[in-house]
């Protein structure tokens, strides 16, 4: 059984080396993911294949990435450079310890994927301007979005000026003024359109209604 103040405590302990961001992402879904041992590993494939269809090809795994980043040797970001770079760095100057890497705990596996999660999240913020919160990622997961799909939000929310996918949610939870609802609407559509070239407006307001249903749950 995973004891998620063991992973909490684990991470509150390496904000310093981790970075705030990356912290408030990991500790967030690690609190509100369901089953977390099995549904962060899907997540973290999810946000995975976002990263490399936004064109980061070169990342590894984010539980590669969350284990490097704990790991003894690893310096922590530097303060001019970009998640990007220090993925970089970690991929390129740091060699996994596989035997440490293998004989992880559960918790120690979950919160290296939610660290990786994290610092691929912060790395698509910082290259097109869209947050992916912690909250996102979970909301995500209830919605069973597609890394595509996701990918699509992200460009045309950049396009747009919009910056966090947390529209996406506040819009379905009647959280946004008239005008940034007719904007948030605007970009469903666009990726409705984009993902199914067929789809009706009356397709697109099914689609608007099954993620507010999935969102609804358990709120």
């Amino acid at each position: 059984m995973i004891i998620l103040g063991t992973i909490i405590s684990g991470l509150t302990s390496l904000v310093s080396t981790i970075g705030p961001v990356v912290a408030k992402i990991a500790t967030t879904i690690v609190t509100k993911l369901p089953e977390i041992a099995t549904t962060i590993m899907k997540v973290a494939e999810v946000i995975s294949e976002v990263a490399t269809i936004l064109g980061l090809t070169n990342h590894e795994t984010p539980e590669v990435i969350g284990a490097k980043m704990q790991q003894e040797g690893t310096r922590g970001r530097l303060d001019d450079e970009s998640m990007e770079e220090y993925l970089d760095y970690l991929r390129e100057e740091i060699k996994l310890d596989k035997e440490k890497f293998l004989s992880m705990s559960d918790e120690e596996r979950v919160k290296s994927t939610a660290i990786g999660i994290g610092a691929l999240s912060q790395t698509i913020d910082e290259k097109f301007g869209v947050k992916l919160s912690g909250n996102f990622i979970v909301d995500m997961n209830k919605m069973q979005m597609t890394a595509r799909e996701i990918a699509s939000y992200v460009q045309h929310f950049e396009s747009k000026g919009i910056e966090s996918m947390d529209s996406l949610t506040d819009f379905l939870k009647g959280k946004l003024s008239d005008e940034d609802k007719r904007q948030v609407y605007d970009v469903i559509t666009k990726v409705e359109n984009e993902l199914s070239p067929r789809a009706t407006l009356a397709d697109v307001n099914d689609k608007i209604e099954t993620m507010k249903d999935a969102i609804s749950v358990s709120e």
